[in-house]
């Protein structure tokens, strides 16, 4: 897009091939600039039942959502090389939302990615969590 030029508005029309799509990019940076403007978690924008998991692997514990959290645990033991144990499973309504919500709780805690070091009393708070 030519500089100084106003994007296009968005409509509910179908784009031909000879259409300008650098509206598109102006878009996505627009609504990225827009949503994380508050420095706040927005609510999810499509809701999902599904679980949040307690996993363990050499002292280090990860904070993490699945729907189907046995296939999850083989996969990171595929991706990391080492085994890892499930502690614990909260079921949730929204469980991005809740995953999002408990790594807030331990972010003084996060050690690297969903990575955690966690004292007892942290992992006994999580496993009487059944559903958030």
């Amino acid at each position: 897009m030519a500089p100084g030029r106003t994007p296009p508005k968005l409509g509910l029309h179908a784009c031909n091939s000879n259409d300008d799509d650098t509206w598109l990019t102006y878009r996505i940076s627009d609504d990225y600039t827009t949503r994380n403007a508050t420095g706040e978690r927005l609510p999810s924008l499509e809701k999902r039942e599904g679980f949040v998991y307690l996993m363990e692997s050499e002292g280090e514990y990860k904070i993490g959502k699945a729907v189907d959290i046995e296939r999850r645990r083989k996969r990171l033991v595929l991706e990391l090389g080492r085994e890892i144990e499930v502690l614990h499973s909260i079921t949730s309504d929204d469980y991005s939302q809740t995953e999002w919500d408990l790594h807030q709780r331990f972010a003084d805690k996060r050690t690297h990615g969903e990575w955690f070091a966690l004292d007892p009393p942290d992992i006994a708070w999580i496993q009487s969590q059944e559903r958030l």
